[in-house]
């Protein structure tokens, strides 16, 4: 895997990944969240922050081949981290370091911006969140699934699933 930095004018961002089977015994000085449904292989060390100011989430998850990367999007104006790989998704209120949201998923795929909010995509599960990482919709889907957008909600469409919909909240914040 390939080690990432983001440069931001008031932050800088950078992501170290190690093969490691158990963290048991490691000294790791920060916050720690592991995915608990599987064997997890991978330790990822985010860093946070700039000139020794920096903080570290130590993310310890299944790296699969088909869906190999740890997925960041940071939102600057709420200081907000969308974080998702293998079986593990969580937003992550910064500068605190908390775990606002984590969920378990049966393979993470991708986060994108819709409309001024965060839809996650899963293998198996879809949530729609605020950018402060405040969940506010969820919806089972099977791949594959077809996504379409209308003006209030999203709406997932698969053979197994059937039509799923999650509604865009009035208000952003």
């Amino acid at each position: 895997m390939t080690d990432t930095v983001f440069h931001m004018p008031l932050q800088q961002i950078r992501v170290t990944h190690q093969s490691c089977a158990t963290i048991d015994g490691l000294a790791l000085d920060g916050l720690r969240l592991t995915a608990s449904n599987c064997q997890p292989n991978t330790l990822s060390q985010i860093s946070i922050g700039l000139h020794g100011q920096t903080r570290d989430i130590f993310i310890h998850w299944e790296s699969f081949s088909s869906a190999d990367e740890l997925h960041l999007l940071y939102c600057e104006e709420t200081q907000t981290l969308f974080v998702g790989g293998g079986t593990l998704s969580a937003t992550i209120r910064l500068p605190a370091v908390t775990i606002i949201h984590e969920n378990i998923q049966v393979l993470f795929w991708a986060f994108e911006w819709r409309r001024g909010f965060v839809l996650e995509l899963g293998e198996l599960d879809c949530y729609l969140y605020r950018s402060t990482g405040e969940c506010v919709g969820h919806a089972s889907v099977d791949p594959p699934y077809d996504i379409d957008e209308k003006d209030d909600a999203i709406n997932f469409r698969s053979i197994v699933a059937g039509s799923q919909w999650i509604d865009f909240p009035a208000t952003k914040d």
